[in-house]
């Protein structure tokens, strides 16, 4: 069998990378018999002729590739690349092959991952419900996702330009935390929850922008992984 199969670059990682395969860009040409007949009639194998390598695509050429650092690989050890041999990918490590270690992400991919789940996270804490002692006896829970906060501000605004500022507003809230409702509210006790919500709010944003930048600013894996997120 060839050794010749498969013409192959390998990453630096000793993975396949580029591939060109016999027959297709490439034609090896085994060594031949040479036979000689003596006047008995016998046959005598007297030698071999050389191998020949023929280049079957317009531009390609094997040589130019050999000098680049391609290198022969037999169809045995390609299949091994592939995984096809023992279902375990394998790479080039010095002169031989080994399975293919588990995939390794580069520092900036795994802070990408730290930056998305602080992002998730950042989330869910601006837009957590805020519960806010509106007097003494009652306390109620206020969604603070963004179309809650518009629908807020709307009443809010609507209940500002009562220029008495006696009136009041009605706005659903949780009454507990498994129970909605809608109640009545006067403009100082709007004017509580939005500044609760609003300083709430800010502080979620500084929390962010704060664990983005030490996010950024690490130098290690192990830096990384001492950035708790909470």
């Amino acid at each position: 069998m060839s050794n010749k199969d498969y013409l192959i670059q390998f990453n630096e990682d000793g993975s396949r990378g580029i591939t060109y395969a016999n027959n297709i860009h490439y034609q090896v040409i085994e060594p031949q018999e040479i036979i000689e007949i003596n006047e008995e009639g016998t046959k005598t194998v007297t030698g071999y002729t050389d191998e020949e390598i023929i280049n079957l695509v317009d531009g390609f050429d094997y040589q130019k590739c050999l000098d680049e650092g391609y290198e022969w690989i037999s169809d045995k050890i390609y299949q091994k690349l592939l995984g096809n041999f023992d279902g375990q990918e394998y790479i080039k490590s010095d002169n031989t092959y080994i399975p293919k270690p588990p995939y390794e992400p580069s520092l900036d991919e795994l802070k990408e991952i730290k930056l998305n789940k602080t992002g998730e996270l950042f989330a869910q804490k601006r837009d957590a419900i805020r519960w806010v002692k509106i007097d003494d006896s009652n306390t109620y829970g206020f969604d603070c996702a963004s179309e809650d906060i518009t629908n807020f501000t709307a009443a809010y605004i609507g209940l500002s330009n009562d220029l008495t500022k006696s009136g009041t507003t009605f706005y659903k809230v949780w009454l507990t935390p498994e129970t909605k409702g809608v109640v009545s509210l006067n403009i100082t006790q709007m004017t509580n929850v939005y500044n609760v919500v609003r300083n709430s709010q800010f502080e979620s944003y500084a929390w962010y922008e704060q664990i983005k930048q030490k996010i950024n600013a690490c130098q290690s894996k192990e830096d990384l992984d001492a950035i708790v997120l909470e």
